[in-house]
């Protein structure tokens, strides 16, 4: 075995034993911290944007699926665990000419070359011709704005969800860089208002 593989295998056997260790004590949080990432997303803990943004090195490897970005990802999934892959969220979302149709977040990911944050819905009813239908849209830091989506409505529980998940996707990110902020002071909350969308 070559010296460097050694040594590579060495770091992996650490970190999985480490990670296990805070598994047993309940300290996934902590995890998250250190960079380690999770091994099972039922086991994600809810953190604020300041705990979340530990996770943010703001150095990443070319590697899609480096540990770096898993952590963060974990992060941002651990962010919004009480929304992510709830079906008890109320999440109704009319899309186009359609029907408002009850929707579960099925996944979320933040995109480390913008720092934006896309989420995926998923329809809970299956339509006989097309099966289940898919909506997607992202919150750009940048911008402060959501965008995709295409034509669509939501209700006021969907509408509030967005506000405040750009004021903690902002208050992470500002967070770690807040020489970024391109605000006076420290105000980082966002202009995003429940106004800003379409209601059925």
């Amino acid at each position: 075995m070559r010296r460097f593989d050694k040594k590579q295998n060495i770091q992996k056997a650490n970190l999985i034993a480490e990670q296990r260790y805070l598994e047993s004590k309940g300290l996934i949080k902590e995890g998250i911290q250190m960079g380690l990432p999770i091994q099972k997303e039922e086991e994600l803990d809810e953190i604020g944007p300041e705990t979340a943004a530990k996770a943010m090195t703001g150095k990443y490897s070319s590697e899609e699926d480096s540990r770096e970005k898993r952590v963060l990802q974990d992060a941002v999934k651990s962010m919004f665990k009480k929304y992510y892959q709830n079906p008890e969220a109320n999440f109704i979302i009319k899309i186009g000419n359609g029907e408002p149709t009850k929707f579960t977040m099925t996944d979320l990911g933040y995109f480390v070359d913008h720092h934006d944050v896309g989420f995926t819905f998923t329809s809970d009813n299956e339509d006989e011709d097309s099966g289940k239908t898919t909506w997607g849209i992202t919150y750009e830091v940048q911008t402060d704005s959501y965008v995709g989506g295409g034509d669509f409505m939501v209700n006021p529980f969907t509408a509030n969800f967005l506000v405040a998940a750009a004021n903690a996707i902002r208050k992470m990110y500002y967070t770690r860089f807040p020489k970024k902020n391109p605000t006076e002071g420290w105000v980082i909350n966002s202009k995003v208002k429940k106004q800003d969308f379409m209601f059925f």
